[in-house]
């Protein structure tokens, strides 16, 4: 939200439900007995289809149908690769969206699956952390508040974590708690 919120681009408004889609598909393959291998490819896939749909959904300003908003974002992708490979740029905001898209699925997915198949809640937090924290310091105060907003989740997600580690460890070695910090 902090990205859409500085307006890098029109259209940013995919890369929430990229985003939030990343991280529960993340949640449902950490928690599930997939390997880890075909998680991420599956991750891959799903988030590249996703993307493309997603962005060519948005893009009805092109006034045609959806399957031909595909390929023409398929061949605008095909374009600025072959451009980027022979040094010139090319200024479209269709591939702007279509990158940030998939990086806010990748980095929901990986936080997600990080948390909820590892239980490593820094990986977790850092991710989108720094996407945020240049996000913060290339935009404007706009997603200053974005950031607090973070922050303060991330902090809590930590005690949580922190705490179910604790508790587990404790009830390991066999010592009494009390259960009122939950």
């Amino acid at each position: 939200r902090a990205v859409e919120l500085e307006s890098w681009a029109r259209d940013a408004g995919t890369l929430v439900p990229l985003g939030l889609s990343g991280v529960l598909f993340g949640f449902a393959v950490g928690r599930s007995r997939v390997p880890d291998l075909l998680a991420h490819l599956w991750a891959a896939l799903l988030g590249i289809g996703l993307t493309l749909l997603v962005t060519a959904y948005q893009a009805d300003e092109l006034g045609v149908s959806l399957g031909a908003r595909v390929r023409y974002l398929l061949d605008l992708l095909r374009h600025w690769t072959r451009e980027s490979i022979a040094g010139r740029a090319i200024d479209e905001d269709l591939v702007l969206i279509s990158a940030l898209g998939l990086l806010a699925w990748l980095i929901g997915y990986t936080s997600a699956w990080f948390l909820f198949r590892r239980g490593w809640y820094l990986p977790a937090v850092v991710l989108p952390g720094v996407l945020i924290v240049i996000n913060v310091t290339n935009g404007e105060a706009s997603s200053s508040t974005a950031a607090l907003l973070y922050v303060v989740m991330a902090l809590a997600l930590i005690a949580v974590q922190v705490s179910r580690l604790r508790t587990a460890s404790w009830q390991r070695a066999g010592l009494a708690f009390s259960t009122i910090a939950w």
